[in-house]
């Protein structure tokens, strides 16, 4: 478009060749395009009548070689710029980006992790002459305590709470969506899995006061993951489709009652949750009279 002799001096100058070392590199292609976009022609061309003196009429201005130097783009006014395109840009395209993170490494294989810990375990029981005793039935009903109880206290006093505070609604509910079902997997399996042990450590017959504990625990379990969360679940994505929808077509009415329902179901939830918990305390203060 005229002047561009310049326009690829500055293209070419090592402000703009640096950019990587003073803003995140950006490997997407609609990223590079709006930073690239900064440095459009009408923005190059203002630079370049200020820069080297030059105004419309073609005719120099006095102190051109001056100005050129007091009126270049310093990084200050530069690194904002592109500072603000790459969010703007990440905002737009977040949820286009595609692929894994990273390339998982063998330790982060669930397989390779399962046999890890099967065989410490084995070979620490061979070596304490203890394979198949009883010593080896309460190791493994103690690491299933551990396993219960830690994913009961972490998922319900650390991580439901720190997530619901820092994420948008609608992602923290779809991300919830993905996680119940694991966790009441977990921590009805784990109660099941100590109502064995103790029958075998018990010689059949164990505590009926724990074993008692323990059942209403995993009923607690059974009943969100088959009951309570699918229904809350599909209530809150229902609502969801609801309130994304744009301007007059939106159902305020239904919404209301989308959303009372869901507050019924996450109620029921929370209350089958908060009874899991209790019981694997009562277990604990339990497993603690052996210890005194």
């Amino acid at each position: 478009n005229g002047g561009s002799e310049h326009q690829r001096s500055i293209r070419g100058s090592s402000l703009f060749n640096r950019h990587s070392k003073f803003t995140p590199r950006i490997h997407t292609h609609h990223a590079m395009t709006t930073i690239q976009a900064v440095f459009s022609s009408s923005h190059i061309r203002t630079l370049s009548q200020k820069n080297t003196g030059v105004g419309r009429s073609g005719m120099v201005r006095k102190g051109g070689a001056r100005a050129t130097a007091s009126r270049r783009p310093t990084m200050k006014k530069v690194v904002p710029i592109v500072r603000a395109a790459a969010a703007a840009n990440n905002e737009d395209n977040n949820e286009d980006v595609q692929g894994d993170m990273l390339e998982p490494s063998l330790a982060n294989n669930p397989l390779v992790r399962v046999a890890s810990l099967v065989a410490v375990t084995a070979v620490s029981a061979k070596v304490g002459g203890v394979l198949l005793s009883a010593k080896l039935l309460a190791f493994v009903h103690m690491m299933g305590f551990g396993m219960w109880f830690g994913t009961l206290g972490w998922t319900s006093t650390v991580f439901g709470i720190v997530a619901f505070r820092n994420l948008p609604r609608q992602t923290f509910g779809k991300l919830q969506s993905k996680l119940f079902p694991k966790y009441f997997a977990v921590t009805g399996a784990m109660p099941l899995l100590l109502i064995g042990t103790l029958y075998s450590l018990g010689g059949g017959a164990p505590s009926m006061h724990e074993i008692k504990l323990l059942a209403i625990a995993a009923g607690t379990a059974l009943a969100n993951i088959a009951v309570a969360e699918p229904r809350a679940t599909e209530v809150m994505f229902e609502r969801y489709a609801l309130e994304n929808v744009a301007g007059s077509e939106r159902d305020e009415a239904r919404i209301s009652a989308l959303k009372k329902t869901f507050g019924k179901w996450h109620g029921i939830s929370s209350l089958l949750n908060l009874v899991n918990l209790v019981c694997a305390v009562g277990h604990a203060f339990f497993l603690a009279g052996g210890l005194a």
